[in-house]
């Protein structure tokens, strides 16, 4: 297989399963926010859309950046991986304090608009 195709492969590969896992995940945000959380629709709605919007101008203008400054793309998603592992064991903690749902849904949003 040539170099150019199998990079091509393992890029698109890697960005099919980013955007499945987010997929995934901002379908079942909303429930979570309204149903779990007890936030209004705006509120929800906001919080939903929020994160999607904060992430294309922080990939674009900031990891992009830091990227091609760098030339250590495979280390940053490496780090960020890391970082999604560490906000999980964070909404865990939080939801483990009882009367405090909230910050952990605070935590999720957060978490989605940096990564």
């Amino acid at each position: 297989m040539p170099r150019i195709n199998r990079i091509f492969l393992n890029i698109s590969s890697f960005q099919t399963l980013a955007m499945f896992r987010r997929g995934l995940f901002y379908s079942y945000l909303s429930i979570y926010l309204r149903f779990y959380l007890g936030l209004s629709v705006t509120e929800t709605t906001l919080f939903t859309t929020l994160p999607m919007v904060l992430n294309v101008l922080f990939q674009t203008f900031v990891w992009g950046r830091i990227s091609d400054r760098y030339q250590s793309r495979r280390t940053l998603i490496i780090i960020g991986e890391f970082l999604a592992a560490v906000g999980t064991f964070f909404v865990w903690f939080f939801h483990t304090i009882p009367d405090n749902h909230r910050a952990a849904g605070y935590v999720i949003i957060i978490g989605l608009a940096i990564v």
